[in-house]
């Protein structure tokens, strides 16, 4: 687990490199796209995070709605103006394939990222578009690869600016940073361990960054985790700060913050430090790495990935595993 996050910049690269292989080779199947109203992207867990990542990445620029589905289900909005990407690392999700299928119903052309499975075999008999992506992954470790697809793809479509400096950019900055990065996780643990992580952001364009966070400790570390974003914390969990004076030595809340944040949501961050403060509630404030937001982004998630590790090693968890997800998998295979 320890390489796969380290190694996250390497990853990068050679998704990078995947996807303006598949772009190139594929270029006729844009011309079955025209008059996009909408982005969906459909995916489950690991795969799905991908979709939320792009959002936060491509939030400032976004000429349309992003919407992301984790359910079996597609909304009836869903139609031919839909640029519709569907994301299973394995290939296997049984929620996206009915997602696939769901789509299909309506002939829509369709971007498909995974790694083979079925999904790969229904892809290539429907002559969708296929990001084929490296195998033996563990699908929230393969958000590199799952990620950059859908950024490029939008950027092909003039959907956001191009993308592939940016992505350069992060690669480099990743390789230069990972040290510090992994050296800072060990010293957070130290901090919060045997605690109940609550994941805070300053905008909206960050939960999925939180999301991310929560996701990580539940999988790698195996603890529960809670998330929320600012304002929209102010009006309601806010209230229950005080309540949790009891429990302040069960609790750690991170708060993270976005280089772009609008300057409301700054104040309203020093107002939680100094109640937390006052409620002597244990916290960290994870000021921007950088003010790009790319650059931001990835090193956040990095960050996130090592705090999670180390966790899961201090509580002589093995962040590989994940038991009772596969026991779930054998149960509904049953039915």
């Amino acid at each position: 687990m320890f390489d796969l996050i380290y190694h996250f910049p390497e990853q990068l690269k050679e998704s990078l490199e995947i996807s303006l292989k598949s772009l190139r080779e594929k270029r006729d199947f844009f011309k079955r796209i025209s008059n996009i109203s909408q982005i969906v992207i459909t995916g489950m867990g690991g795969s799905g995070i991908a979709g939320d990542i792009v959002f936060s990445l491509s939030f400032p620029f976004l000429k349309y709605p992003l919407i992301g589905i984790k359910d079996y289900q597609m909304p009836s909005f869903c139609n031919k103006n839909s640029l519709s990407f569907v994301v299973s690392y394995s290939g296997e999700t049984e929620e996206t394939i009915y997602t696939y299928y769901s789509l299909k119903k309506k002939n829509l052309p369709l971007i498909v990222i995974t790694s083979g499975g079925k999904l790969k075999t229904l892809s290539e008999k429907n002559n969708d578009l296929l990001f084929l992506l490296p195998k033996n992954y563990p699908p929230r470790q393969a958000l590199a690869y799952l990620t950059i697809p859908i950024l490029l793809t939008l950027s092909y479509l003039k959907i956001i600016p191009n993308c592939e400096t940016p992505i350069k950019k992060t690669i480099l900055y990743l390789k230069k940073i990972r040290k510090k990065l992994n050296e800072k996780a060990k010293r957070i643990i130290k901090s919060c361990e045997n605690k109940i992580p609550y994941i805070i952001v300053d905008s909206y364009s960050y939960l999925p960054i939180a999301y991310r966070w929560k996701n990580q400790f539940n999988e790698n570390t195996k603890i529960l985790a809670f998330y929320s974003y600012l304002p929209e914390q102010n009006h309601n969990e806010i209230n229950a700060l005080p309540f949790l004076e009891d429990f302040k030595n069960n609790l750690f809340i991170f708060i993270l913050q976005n280089p772009l944040s609008h300057k409301r949501n700054l104040l309203r961050i020093n107002f939680l430090l100094k109640l937390l403060k006052d409620k002597k509630i244990f916290n960290l404030l994870i000021t921007p790495f950088s003010k790009n937001n790319f650059l931001n982004i990835f090193a956040l998630i990095m960050l996130g990935d090592f705090i999670s590790y180390h966790w899961a090693l201090k509580r002589k968890i093995d962040p590989l595993k994940i038991e009772l997800i596969e026991e779930l998998k054998k149960y509904l295979n049953k039915f």
